[in-house]
């Protein structure tokens, strides 16, 4: 690894000019487009595993950022060079320079470490590799310490027109758009392989005489501005595209193939969510997401997304839930439109807690996950699935059935949300570990796949706070392109596989329905009683 690496920064542009395009612009294709941070320039250093972050200048920053510090230790590694900027990042997804003391804590938000270039990594010097290359290294690095939405983040781009992107951002007030070539290797100092384009000044034709910006007349009300956190959601619009449009949601890149043994496009992912809306929205109303996204398709790498980030679609709702340590933020899709820009994110698999947002802490459902080891035969699958039926009406409870797209079947309990978190994980346990305890040979609620053999796994771990279950009518990120479909009853039978149901067949099937298979759900008004726990023998 070098001693000491001078940051690579970029030539500066004015954001508009009234005739033409500022001198030395991206022309053509080849650039990715990345947000300004308002933030503090930081490279990590990772030799011997011991990390040291250090300023533009080269200076250390010994005491500050002890956190992120701790989070690049995290992962593991004895050698390394990042390249980001750390910033605190606001509730309404605006960023802002770090607070200078080395204890000082911002109120506004967290400080986090926007990572968006990988120089050099267990031995082996990245900076003569294209940025495409050291991006594609640097988002398999964190994409496990991404999930939680701690001091690590990737510094995602958008790819398209540099007009296009810089005209859209500071529409909507960003600090401004840095342009990088894709192809590109890392060049310190200052050179055209990096852009960068203001929005600080006021657009031309609209300044006074003294350069100051013109005031509204006071006999006009001035137009609502947008608030900071909007226009981080809408920047996501700033993508090229083709013209496609879906439900209203402009679609970027619409013939990206994402399943490519069936040839299915983003289009169609697209058109396939607008014509499910209708029964999936009530299914996933209210609900924080956690979403698994494959930009580029099953083929290729996909992200595990259980916080949102800077970007995001403006249809989509966020939502702040305080966690353990510290409040994530998460999506949720109330609308067809919704649906579909999950769709132009290149999400495959769409996963939602058991309460909304209404009533967080008041599950409205529990969910059974039935999960085969393979050596099962297919008719013990459909047996335990009635089995679950049976023993929840048993006790009062009327459930539903969905196929997950996997490997097993979902048995769904609609509730009227009176019991906490605890009561319902304790409830689904005591279920789940009777049927195992009656047929210990057929059934366990052990998570150890070893105790899991010949055996189906009766999952009831996704009735905790934050866990998640896929979405009915969800597409799945696998071979084939399955979809999660509800099913009735009466239609479990030996050639009902738990992915019969496609991205292209499921439409054909809701068309075909005399009836939803889910027909009542809404209607249902049961909950967890003291009777049902004393018949599982649960603590009173």
């Amino acid at each position: 690894m070098p001693q000491k690496v001078r940051p690579q920064l970029p030539e500066r542009l004015p954001a508009r000019k009234a005739k033409g395009k500022p001198r030395g612009a991206p022309e053509g294709e080849g650039w990715l487009h990345e947000i300004q941070i308002d933030g503090c320039r930081i490279m990590a250093r990772v030799e011997d595993g011991r990390v040291r972050l250090v300023d533009e200048k080269g200076k250390e920053q010994k005491g500050r950022f002890e956190h992120i510090a701790a989070a690049i230790a995290g992962l593991g590694l004895r050698s390394a060079l990042l390249d980001g900027e750390v910033a605190v990042l606001r509730r309404d997804g605006t960023t802002a320079p770090p607070p200078s003391g080395a204890k000082a804590a911002p109120r506004e938000g967290e400080v986090v470490y926007f990572v968006f270039d990988l120089l050099y990594l267990e031995g082996h010097d990245l900076m003569a590799s294209p940025l495409s290359a050291r991006k594609q290294a640097l988002e398999r690095l964190l994409r496990d310490a991404s999930k939680g939405g701690g001091a690590l983040r990737y510094g995602d781009h958008v790819e398209g027109s540099w007009e296009e992107v810089v005209q859209k951002g500071c529409q909507l007030s960003l600090k401004g758009i840095v342009s990088k070539r894709i192809d590109a290797p890392y060049v310190p100092g200052r050179g055209p392989g990096w852009v960068r384009a203001s929005c600080s000044g006021a657009p031309a034709g609209e300044k006074g005489k003294k350069g100051r910006a013109a005031a509204p007349r006071a006999n006009k009300r001035a137009a609502p501005r947008k608030s900071a956190g909007a226009r981080s959601r809408q920047a996501r619009d700033a993508e090229d595209g083709d013209g496609a449009s879906v439900a209203g949601v402009r679609l970027s890149h619409p013939d990206r193939v994402l399943y490519p043994a069936q040839g299915i496009t983003k289009r169609e992912l697209a058109l396939y969510y607008e014509s499910v809306a209708g029964w999936m929205v009530p299914q996933v109303k209210g609900r924080p997401l956690t979403l698994v996204r494959c930009p580029e398709g099953t083929e290729s790498e996909c992200v595990y997304m259980k916080h949102a980030k800077v970007w995001g679609p403006s249809a989509l709702r966020r939502v702040t839930i305080q966690e353990k340590t510290k409040a994530g933020e998460y999506l949720v899709a109330d609308s067809a439109e919704a649906l579909v820009s999950l769709a132009q994110m290149g999400i495959l698999e769409i996963h939602t807690w058991n309460s909304t947002t209404s009533r967080l802490e008041k599950p409205d459902r529990v969910v059974f996950d039935l999960d085969p080891d393979p050596s099962v035969a297919w008719e013990r699958v459909i047996a335990a699935a009635l089995l679950l039926r049976d023993r929840l009406a048993e006790l009062g409870l009327e459930s539903f059935v969905k196929t997950t797209g996997g490997k097993g079947f979902h048995i769904v309990v609609p509730l009227t949300p009176s019991s906490g978190w605890d009561e319902c994980l304790a409830f689904t346990k005591a279920l789940a570990g009777d049927i195992a305890r009656r047929d210990p040979e057929g059934y366990t609620i052990a998570v150890s796949k070893a105790q899991r053999k010949g055996k189906i796994f009766i999952d009831y771990l996704r009735n905790t706070r934050g866990a998640t279950s896929v979405a009915a009518y969800s597409t799945r990120a696998r071979p084939g392109a399955p979809v999660s479909a509800p099913l009735s009853w009466d239609e479990l039978g030996p050639e009902m596989r738990s992915d019969r149901f496609t991205l292209r067949s499921l439409p054909e099937r809701l068309a075909s329905l005399r009836e939803d298979p889910w027909a009542g759900y809404g209607e249902v008004r049961q909950k967890i009683t003291a009777a049902m726990r004393r018949a599982l023998r649960m603590p009173a």
